[in-house]
């Protein structure tokens, strides 16, 4: 089982798992998920799931959302989804099972 955390995530909790691989990534970075896709591809040979918890809310009305604060929370929310997703989806079609 593989778990992409954010830099400066507190590890502790995650060290307690021998079954579990944790990488620490910027999942707005396309170029860096792409290298650790083809990574954890190349070492398991299958993705069967993926789990895609990466995201966030910013409380705000619509009259006090500015432009800034949309592209954080579209990076927070899309990118992070769309880098995984690009980097799997064809992958997954391929392979016979997952």
């Amino acid at each position: 089982v593989e778990a992409f955390v954010q830099p400066g995530t507190y590890m502790e909790n995650f060290e307690k798992s021998l079954q579990l691989k944790v990488s620490m990534i910027d999942l707005n970075l396309d170029d860096d998920v792409s290298e650790l896709m083809q990574t954890v591809i190349t070492r398991t040979g299958n993705i069967d799931a993926c789990v895609m918890l990466a995201g966030g809310f910013a409380m705000s009305n619509f009259t006090n959302t500015d432009y800034e604060l949309m592209q954080r929370m579209f990076h927070l929310n899309f990118f992070t989804a769309y880098n995984l997703v690009s980097n799997l989806a064809q992958k997954m079609m391929n392979q016979p099972n997952g």
